[in-house]
């Protein structure tokens, strides 16, 4: 068995004919493996990543796993101390996908994926690996009995459920909406018929649009969203626009499932969603405030809900559930949530491993470097705070 990292987008554009067979043969229904997907991650300068490939033991060497790691700081969640980090989640600007990088013909032993881990680290330098999703991920390689064979010290991180959206009868899912959400809805179609106004919800394709229409309806309802709110966050409209430039290849291949809204001729809302098999995971929505009034993003989830019935799809992912105020809107919406397991690895011969043991087995010495990482910390913070205060700094 051999393995084989791929650290830049020219490399993998070589090898995608390879690593579509390795998906073909799989038979994976992870939207977060394809081709366009990877690739547009790559394009994402924030990024940095690597594709590690098991190849097989025949002649052809034709893959048999692959993964697609990132790399990047985070606090060590046992002893507060930054490290650089593995991850198996690689994102497309505002785009963060709810499921493992990983792909595989068949299970790789805790030796292989213990290999695989190694050669992932010793090119970033990094001594830590977070692993979200470990269901999906257990299919691919047995975790417990590669965290006691690889040597880490494991410690699992809380993460939100995933909330998701049963999709069946349409006309079930409405009643069991509460009764203020009900009559929100019908409110709301009362209203635009009041108006006189003319609406529609329609799936584009490429048979039905070029990406560059769609691409354009979606920057102008962010773009009049931003000036309403003024919020900072990853749903700046240059981030979003990066971010669109990069699905260009997913809609291409029919991954991208993208619905919109409009009132009167005008884009009034947007649906962003990729699709494999049964499940539909929601990327980004979003809305024109000037129709508020009529809550076009409520009316688009009613009416692809609607539409889905009798589809291919039997849920739709919604991500992660935050805070109250930024996800209000899932909570009216799931049928149920899912668990999310995660893990935080650290090998054990790493400084990191070496800290957390002398946590554990002396607190007392083992606090040190947090205490002196904290103190550089604040020293670096008050002398930028003095540079900018001091005549001739930064204005």
């Amino acid at each position: 068995m051999g393995i084989r990292v791929i650290g830049n987008l020219k490399a993998f554009s070589q090898f995608a004919p390879r690593w579509r067979r390795l998906l073909a043969a799989s038979g994976t229904a992870n939207p977060f493996v394809s081709v366009p997907w990877v690739e547009g991650c790559w394009a994402c300068p924030e990024n940095r990543q690597a594709v590690v490939v098991v190849e097989g033991d025949k002649p052809d060497g034709e893959p048999v796993a692959g993964f697609v790691f990132t790399c990047r700081w985070m606090m060590c969640r046992t002893n507060g101390l930054p490290a650089r980090t593995l991850t198996l989640r690689p994102r497309i600007r505002a785009a963060l996908p709810f499921a493992p990088a990983a792909v595989a013909v068949r299970r790789l032993s805790a030796d292989e994926f213990d290999r695989v881990v190694a050669r992932a680290m010793r090119h970033f330098g990094a001594w830590t690996v977070d692993l979200s999703h470990c269901a999906q991920l257990e299919t691919i390689a047995p975790l417990s009995d590669w965290q006691e064979q690889g040597g880490y010290l494991a410690y699992p991180r809380q993460e939100t459920p995933d909330v998701i959206v049963a999709i069946g009868s349409y006309d079930e899912y409405f009643r069991s909406r509460t009764t203020k959400i009900r009559w929100h809805v019908r409110n709301r179609y009362r209203r635009l018929k009041k108006a006189g106004l003319d609406w529609k919800v329609q799936r584009c394709s490429p048979a039905t649009h070029s990406w560059p229409q769609v691409e354009s309806m979606i920057v102008h309802i962010s773009d009049k969203s931003w000036q309403r709110t003024s919020r900072v966050g990853p749903m700046h409209p240059e981030v979003v626009r990066h971010t669109l430039n990069l699905f260009g290849g997913m809609y291409a291949e029919d991954l991208l499932d993208a619905y919109v809204m409009s009132i009167d001729g005008q884009a009034a809302a947007f649906d962003i969603a990729v699709g494999r098999r049964d499940t539909r995971y929601v990327l980004i929505v979003g809305y024109d405030p000037k129709w508020r009034e009529y809550e076009p993003g409520k009316l688009t989830h009613f009416a692809i809900m609607e539409q889905a019935e009798g589809g291919p799809f039997r849920q739709m992912n919604l991500g992660f559930m935050g805070s109250v105020s930024k996800t209000q809107y899932k909570q009216y919406w799931m049928t149920h949530t899912e668990p999310v397991r995660c893990l935080q690895c650290i090998r054990r011969s790493s400084p990191l491993g070496l800290a957390d043991l002398l946590r554990r087995e002396a607190p007392a010495v083992g606090a040190l470097p947090r205490v002196l990482f904290g103190w550089l910390n604040g020293l670096r913070v008050r002398r930028a705070a003095r540079s900018s205060s001091e005549p001739g700094g930064d204005q």
